[in-house]
């Protein structure tokens, strides 16, 4: 038998390529590309957003695989005080290389994004983006989906600036009301597990909404990601 859910996934999915390229939507890193370090710093906030994109899709390996540049990076022309922070930034990737599942791949993804924002802090290097514009609060599978991702990808600033504002507007936004599972798929035998990983994702936003510990922001943004990507795997079923 045909899955309804289908039709909804794939609109979803056409909505997250969309978003991926839209800047009104996408925060840009505004990065002096002018010198080797402002290339490099440009270039990794790239590639880290599109592991992150490719794990939100469910592609595993795409996000192992663009991982690979981050591990051999050598960051001669760095401040010797920055050594550290370029070690647990390339540990990170190669976690992202070497994780096996979803769950594994999700937290080596945040503790990337939280490396960066660690050498950011530690290097007094300010990181200033181009203002992202929330999606209006519409009803509807859609918009909600695109609230979802805004919302991602202001937490993912939250780690990666870091900033503690990106992440209070992240979870704010997934604080609003969780999405009725039928919206989603007519197909009643997903009813309960997208309503459970639905509720998950809200559940989630309220524990990041408690916090400003570096490691427990981590570990729901991994669960946030790892969250959004199984229900969008059940969705493609």
């Amino acid at each position: 038998m045909g899955k309804p859910a289908r039709p909804v996934f794939a609109a979803i999915v056409a909505l997250f390529a969309l978003s991926s390229r839209t800047c009104a939507e996408r925060a840009e890193p505004r990065a002096d590309r002018a010198t080797a370090t402002g290339e490099q710093m440009a270039s990794h906030f790239d590639e880290a957003l599109a592991i992150r994109d490719a794990l939100i899709e469910g592609d595993l390996e795409t996000a192992r695989r663009r991982a690979r540049s981050l591990t051999e990076w050598r960051a001669s022309d760095l401040r010797a005080e920055s050594a550290g922070y370029v070690t647990e930034f390339r540990a990170a990737a190669q976690a992202v290389q070497d994780a096996r599942d979803r769950g594994t791949l999700a937290r080596a993804v945040g503790r990337l994004a939280a490396s960066c924002g660690d050498c950011h802090r530690g290097s007094n290097v300010s990181v200033e983006l181009e203002p992202a514009i929330p999606p209006p609060a519409e009803p509807g599978a859609t918009a909600h989906m695109r609230r979802h991702l805004w919302a991602a990808d202001r937490l993912w600033e939250g780690l990666i600036v870091p900033s503690d504002d990106a992440w209070a507007s992240g979870i704010e936004a997934l604080t609003t009301a969780a999405l009725r599972p039928e919206t989603l798929s007519p197909d009643l035998p997903l009813y309960p597990r997208v309503e459970a990983l639905e509720h998950r994702v809200h559940a989630l936003a309220e524990e990041g909404s408690r916090t400003a510990d570096t490691g427990a922001r981590i570990d729901i943004y991994a669960g946030l990601l790892a969250t959004c990507a199984r229900c969008h795997g059940l969705l493609a079923e």
